[in-house]
């Protein structure tokens, strides 16, 4: 039931998505690159201001004075030093960046509004190679996935809250990253200060540890749960949409789903920030948003993005049936025999056993044609 934005459709080639999506990447870890910054610029300073004047003795380097200061040439690099920090984490999220560019099959595909609004966009070098695979037909694929990405992209474009909440809890993790200084410390002993080169090597590793602090354990949380409830509400709208006309839908979406556990989206982010980007609740999630729709057709299902107080938690995605008897008003009073025996099976029986009748081969329905009104299947629910 939510509206279709003013969109357009898109081809882009590896390259191509990259500069599309680039600034994004660039604020999501701008915090994480300060913090890099600012602790290698700390570590170089303690390095040197143990070294003092005269540090070198009679083995200084020709050409400096007597008495020479190593901490104050340090101050004199400072800008440099910063300069250098800044491009090796530049040159660290390129590196991060083209590699997921190599995998992702769509614009949006790691779950972030990080494309230009309403643009629907597919990448057909990467879905080809995917099809092959596969050894599906390619324009299957393509449709699924075309149908998938514009299901994200209605989603983000009539649920404004939803995009800046999801890259907030991402730059709230990042902001409170703590850096691992003893492995920047370490790995600039070994390294002459004078060579900026060396340096710029030096920093080129993956040398922060992230340790979760209490405030990144809430950003996670929060990420997560809005990952879930956006990639589940994708899956289910996206199955109910394909699984009467395209044959192979189970088969891709299944595809799909292994895509998202251990994937270039979340590799990369565990690279350049420390953060697992998996909606691990997300089968919950479209178990819920399955269940809504079942109880009250897909006006209820959709009402609830209306605003952030009426989305699901993470405690309702632990219960489910709950969330569905309150967005209903049919909630049954504590205690009572019917509140008692709610079962969350019992209840998702309904949507299992249409999915069933509903997925036969070529996705048709028995008795009926493909796409006949009132079929609801629901391979989510599974």
């Amino acid at each position: 039931t939510l509206s279709a934005p003013s969109w357009r459709a898109a081809g882009l080639s590896r390259a191509e998505w990259v500069e599309a999506t680039m600034p994004r990447w660039f604020e999501l870890v701008e915090p994480v690159s300060d913090g890099v910054t600012a602790a290698t610029s700390a570590a170089l300073r303690k390095q040197m201001g143990e070294l003092g004047p005269g540090a070198f003795g009679d083995a200084a380097p020709p050409g400096l004075p007597p008495g020479f200061d190593p901490a104050q040439m340090l101050e004199q690099w400072a800008p440099m030093l910063g300069n250098l920090s800044r491009q090796m984490f530049a040159a660290q999220l390129g590196q991060a960046v083209g590699t997921l560019a190599a995998e992702v099959v769509t614009g949006t595909e790691v779950g972030l509004p990080i494309t230009e609004p309403g643009v629907v966009a597919l990448l057909p070098g990467n879905v080809h190679a995917m099809a092959e695979a596969l050894e599906i037909d390619e324009a299957q694929v393509r449709l699924y996935l075309a149908v998938r990405e514009a299901a994200r992209i209605r989603l983000f474009s009539e649920v404004p809250w939803l995009g800046p909440q999801l890259l907030a809890a991402v730059a709230e993790y990042a902001r409170n990253i703590t850096i691992d200084t003893d492995a920047i410390e370490s790995a600039l002993t070994s390294v002459d200060p004078s060579d900026p080169e060396a340096l710029r090597t030096a920093l080129q590793g993956n040398l922060f540890t992230p340790s979760p602090t209490p405030a990144q354990q809430v950003a996670l949380g929060r990420l997560e749960t809005f990952l879930a409830l956006a990639e589940g509400w994708v899956d289910h709208v996206t199955e109910r949409t394909t699984v009467r006309h395209l044959p192979q839908s189970a088969a891709l979406a299944e595809t799909i789903r292994r895509r998202r556990v251990g994937g270039a989206a979340e590799r990369t982010f565990a690279g350049l920030v420390g953060l697992e980007l998996r909606p691990r609740r997300l089968r919950d999630a479209a178990n819920l948003w399955a269940a809504l729709e079942d109880a009250g057709g897909a006006s209820l299902r959709d009402g609830r993005w209306a605003h952030p107080d009426l989305a699901p938690t993470a405690a309702d995605l632990d219960d489910p049936i709950g969330y569905v008897e309150r967005a209903t008003g049919r909630a049954a009073e504590p205690g009572t025999e019917e509140s008692l025996g709610v079962d969350l099976d019992t209840v998702l029986k309904g949507i299992l056993e249409e999915a069933e009748r509903s997925g036969t081969a070529g996705g048709e329905a028995p008795g009926g044609q493909p796409g006949d009104p009132g079929e609801e299947p629901g391979d989510d629910a599974r």
